[in-house]
């Protein structure tokens, strides 16, 4: 019993993990993306192909890892609804 209960913890704690990670990697795109706009919008830059290369890779990857967040906290809900309902009556 204690075996399975430390077992979901670790999945928890690790589907948590991935979700800052995801979160983490979307911030950095996000970053990126702002200073090439940035950078363009002072005047260093003109707007060339490489510009939007790096947009689109922004935003897609923005988006892609927003869904690999989103499921990743499914998972977890997941996993903390079932160890609610193996183990409710113990103090958590």
């Amino acid at each position: 019993m204690n075996e399975h209960k430390t077992e979901l913890i670790t999945q928890m704690v690790m589907k948590i993990d991935e979700g800052r990670t995801y979160l983490k990697i979307q911030l950095i795109l996000t970053l990126v993306w702002l200073f090439e706009i940035l950078y363009i919008c002072f005047g260093y830059a003109k707007i060339n192909i490489y510009y939007w290369i790096i947009l689109i890779v922004c935003l897609i990857g923005y988006y892609h890892m927003g869904k690999k967040q989103k499921l990743a906290m499914k998972e977890y809900n997941k996993l903390k609804d079932e160890y609610y309902e193996r183990f409710e009556d113990e103090n958590i």
